[in-house]
């Protein structure tokens, strides 16, 4: 999986579907709710997004993938072990299968947390980011942190200590 999320020019993955599939290549589109989103309307069989990549993809099998959809790294970290593993089952008894990822908001970083496993991002061929923070998360010393919320706090409690 390249940094766009994108196969190369080069590569099958921009061939057209129907091309794809005369060379046996199942299509698996999964759509990938955000924050606070679980039963998005937008996810579910029956929605105008659902109709229309059903015209443009016939063959293809079109999926949702639910989380838990709290706003936190760790969930998003889990649910991005929970979509690799549900790309990978949804994928059994297909020699050959590709994946194409819409996803909206935070579960665009979920997609690209299931993309770090081993085995996941060589299948996706596509991922379709609406509204996606992309965000980079490290780990920072609790110490320097603990003084920057010390001397805000400081700022907060002198001046009720005056009045």
């Amino acid at each position: 999986l390249q940094t766009s999320c994108c196969a190369s020019s080069t590569s099958a993955g921009l061939l057209k579907p129907r091309e794809r599939m005369r060379m046996g290549t199942r299509q698996i589109i999964t759509l990938v709710h955000g924050t606070f989103a679980q039963g998005a309307l937008w996810a579910r069989p029956g929605s105008a997004l659902w109709s229309a990549l059903q015209q443009a993809f016939p063959s293809a099998t079109i999926q949702t993938f639910v989380w838990s959809g709290q706003n936190s790294h760790t969930a998003r970290i889990r649910a991005g072990l929970e979509l690799s593993s549900f790309l990978k089952n949804s994928a059994q008894g297909s020699k050959h299968c590709d994946h194409i990822l819409i996803c909206h908001s935070h579960g665009g970083n979920v997609a690209l947390y299931a993309a770090r496993e081993p085995g996941t991002s060589a299948h996706i061929v596509r991922c379709v980011f609406l509204g996606t923070p992309f965000l980079v998360c490290c780990k920072r010393p609790i110490a320097k942190a603990l003084r920057v919320i010390g001397i805000f706090a400081s700022w907060l409690v002198f001046p009720i200590l005056c009045v």
